[in-house]
């Protein structure tokens, strides 16, 4: 990609913190003076709308860089988390989340995991009996609709969910901002599990995947429709996802001994999360008042 220059601050402005969050998300940059303020290059022009994006929400305080200085030698430096517990704290919750529904698989307790289950069950005579969706909505258990994004089978299920999660969402929410990561996964999730249940039901079923491929999904509309507004994300990287999602209808996965894939979830999350993302980023270009110019 060719380089872009960016005009954003006064030389008087400190842009030290500013640079090193940039880098902190792995987008390189140089920051030089031009014509009498402060410039920022970028080595992908494909950037520059994330950069003034993340720049706007930097004035106004509501992300920094995780640190601005180095630690004393000896010492751990624990303000990492600290910084992603503030920067993106609905991915770090939802990613601890993922960890306990997976200890609550894990620990063999069949009234917890029952609990948390979409349709909860019964056993009798050694066989299991699972009760309607409509009867346990209508005694008030709702959370039902969004638990098993939270439930994880295997090891290898559970942190792949939980790193592309974080990959994605926290991407998301340091430039969209918390609440508009929590919608996405209230709503991708509530999809992403009724339309699982309506193609396998009377089963169990759990895990983030759908969510993250909604994330996915949402991540590529957005670009889409804002060209160059990619959340610092390589285009590539979706592609990858796309294809491992098209490639697990194929049983490849079972066979390899993964697991029952839940390709429903998988397939209606990206197309909540693409159709979500072609809407919001629309309904942002029409309404937005323009980023800070770029020269």
């Amino acid at each position: 990609m060719a380089s872009k220059q960016l005009i954003i601050a006064d030389l008087q402005q400190d842009l030290r913190p500013f640079s090193h969050l940039l880098w902190q998300r792995g987008i390189a940059h140089r920051v030089h003076e031009l014509a009498g303020k402060q410039a920022i290059t970028l080595e992908d022009e494909a950037l520059s709308e994330t950069v003034l994006a993340l720049y706007q929400a930097y004035q106004a305080g509501s992300i920094g860089p995780r640190h601005t200085s180095q630690p004393a030698v000896g010492k751990v430096d624990h303000s990492a988390w600290l910084h992603w517990l503030v920067d993106a704290p609905v991915t770090l919750l939802l990613v601890l989340a993922c960890v306990l529904g997976g200890l609550v698989v894990y620990s063999g307790n069949q009234q917890w995991l029952g609990a948390l289950t979409f349709q909860s069950w019964f056993d009798l005579g050694g066989a299991r009996f699972f009760r309607p969706v409509a009867e346990t909505l209508q005694s008030g258990q709702l959370w039902r609709l969004w638990t098993p994004i939270f439930l994880h089978f295997g090891i290898l299920h559970l942190v792949f969910n939980s790193l592309w999660l974080w990959e994605f969402g926290r991407r998301i929410e340091l430039v969209q901002g918390h609440w508009r990561m929590l919608g996405l996964v209230l709503f991708i999730g509530l999809g992403s599990n009724v339309t699982q249940y309506y193609f396998a039901n009377n089963v169990i079923f759990g895990g983030m995947s759908g969510v993250v491929y909604g994330l996915v999904g949402y991540c590529w509309g957005w670009s889409l429709m804002r060209p160059g507004q990619d959340f610092g994300i390589p285009r590539n990287l979706i592609y990858v996802m796309m294809g491992l999602m098209v490639l697990a209808l194929t049983g490849i996965f079972t066979f390899f001994g993964f697991g029952a894939i839940a390709n429903a979830a998988h397939f209606s999350g990206f197309i909540l999360g693409l159709l979500a993302g072609l809407l919001l980023a629309s309904i942002s270009a029409r309404g937005s008042h323009g980023l800070p110019q770029a020269d």
